[in-house]
Parts: C-alpha cells; structure tokens; sequence
C-alpha cells in the first residue's frame, strides 16, 4: 500500500490516506471447452535414446578409472546395480526416460492450457503485481548469475552484449505472462472451489520444516505463516492444474 501522512501533530488527530490495489475482476473463457481441446503428446522412447543413454554409461565408467571402453553386455549390466542381464539394464533405463518424458509432456500440455486460457481471458492486471514479479524476477536472475556463473551483473550484460533495459523489458514480458496466469489458476479455482484441506497444507508445511537441521533452526529462519500461505498457494494451483489436466483429451 501507498501510505500518505495528512496530519501529525501534538494534540491533533493522527490523519493519513492508504492507497492499496485491488485485485482486478477475471472475465474467464469457457475454460472447460479450451483445456478439453489440448491435445496430448504419446510418449514414446525411440532405440536411439536407450543407445545413447547406455554409451554415455560406458564412458562414464571409462571416466572411472578402466583403460579400455567395456563391451555393452551382461556383464557391463550387473556392474552397474542390481541388475540381472542385459535386458534388465534396458528395461530400467527405458522406465527412467519415459518417466521423464511423461513428467515434460505433462508440465508442457499444464502451459498449453494455462496460455491458451489466458489469452481469451479479459483481464485488467494491476501494476503493482507486475511490477513486483519483475523486480523479483531481476533479483533471482541477479542472483543466479553470481552463483552460478560467478559474475556480476555488470560483467554479465557486458559478456552477453544486452543491455539491462532490455533485460529489464523481456523480464517484464515475462511478468505479465505469470501474473496473469496467477490470477486466471486463482479464478477458476475459485470458481471450480478447488481449495487444500487443512490437513493437506499442514503436511505441505511439514515437509518445509523437515529440510531444516532442526526444529529451532526452522522456528528462527522461517515464517511459518508465510510458509503455510505459501503451502496454500501450491496446492490450490496443482488442485487447479489437475482438474484442467484430466479434460484434456
């Protein structure tokens, strides 16, 4: 909120004005109909993936410390784990890419919906929203480019030729996409009623707290009532993407 002092001074009543943004009315698309029309992808693990997948093994047991490349067998198989031939290791490493290939068709038909949604949907989007998620945004990117390329910002935008306006206005592009994705999940789950039991955030907490050393630790660095709000949020969006999910056809 924008905070305004109108009157202070001794004897007098205290008087200010606070400006706060509302969030604005969704006009939501028959969000049923969109979502139904998503088509989803069939997941298939071509021969040449497992291929690739089991020469990238051999090498990396080379790496280990053997002087020549090992032959592709069952030998080479039960070396690895606990596996009984040959086929066996095949059969693990094809489960593993499906399943990560079902974990990537998912999160791309969720994106497909929520777009495709969005844009049919008639919104007003606060500037204050927005101009929250960029800075935010800016702060986390700032942040990851000295992590993990060990630069700062400065030297990153001289290294990669931008300009930090132009990252700023991509950012900002990028902000007004979440924020209004944020506010037609928060729409329809609202509409649909799809709401975390409190059972259901307690356990999402529960697993927060559980990845500090201690329960004093947890107590001192983290805000339970943010955490819980947090928790809320997630789940109340997965709940959301679900019951879009399964009217896709």
């Amino acid at each position: 909120p924008e905070v305004e002092i109108l009157k202070l001074a001794p004897q007098n009543p205290f008087e200010f004005r606070i400006k706060v943004a509302l969030l604005p009315e969704v006009k939501l698309p028959d969000y049923k109909k969109i979502a139904s029309e998503v088509k989803r992808k069939e997941v298939v693990v071509e021969d040449k993936e497992l291929d690739q997948t089991l020469e990238w093994l051999r090498n990396s047991k080379k790496k280990e410390g053997e002087e020549t490349l090992p032959e592709i067998n069952d030998e080479f198989a039960t070396s690895l784990g606990d596996f009984k031939n040959l086929e066996g290791l095949k059969d693990s490493i094809r489960k593993g890419i499906e399943q990560e290939k079902t974990i990537a068709e998912g999160q791309r038909v969720r994106q497909e919906i929520l777009e495709k949604i969005a844009e049919k949907t008639k919104i007003d989007l606060p500037a204050v929203l927005i101009e929250r998620e960029k800075a935010s945004a800016l702060e986390q990117m700032k942040a990851s480019v000295k992590q993990t390329l060990k630069l700062e910002f400065p030297e990153y935008l001289e290294k990669t030729g931008k300009t930090e306006k132009e990252v700023e206005e991509q950012i900002e592009k990028d902000a007004e996409k979440r924020v209004k994705g944020f506010l037609v999940l928060r729409e329809i789950s609202k509409v649909e009623n799809l709401t975390p039991t409190a059972e259901e955030v307690e356990t999402e907490v529960n697993q927060v707290v559980a990845q500090y050393q201690s329960a004093e630790q947890a107590e001192k660095e983290l805000d339970l009532n943010q955490a819980r709000e947090y928790a809320e949020g997630v789940l109340q969006n997965e709940k959301t993407f679900q019951f879009l999910e399964q009217l896709t056809s």
